[in-house]
């Protein structure tokens, strides 16, 4: 789980602007986590470590339209068990992939 918003002071609306911000990746335990939103409103998500992940390059992408933030940023949270792995928006759930372990 982490709060990204971008690091230029100042950045007004910048949820909703045509700017593209690369967030900076959280790591716990082997897995990270990357945000980046896109010029064109959505934000891709990206998780690598996850065990019993197969796609071609280990790793799990989730492409959303990005929410509405307030002044803390976007929240964005992961969540697996052995059957799925949840993606998380400001506490709405945006996503969902299923996998066997």
């Amino acid at each position: 789980m982490f709060f990204a918003k971008p690091a230029e002071p100042g950045a007004q609306n910048w949820f909703a602007d045509a700017e593209e911000y690369k967030f900076p990746p959280a790591a716990a335990g082997g897995i990270t986590v990357e945000a980046l939103k896109r010029k064109n409103g959505t934000v891709a998500v990206t998780v690598t470590g996850l065990p019993g992940v197969t796609s071609p390059d280990g790793r799990l992408h989730f492409l959303h339209e990005m929410p509405r933030c307030d002044t803390r940023g976007l929240h964005v949270v992961v969540t697996w068990t052995r059957k799925d792995v949840i993606l998380y928006l400001n506490a709405v759930e945006v996503a969902r992939r299923e996998f066997a372990v």
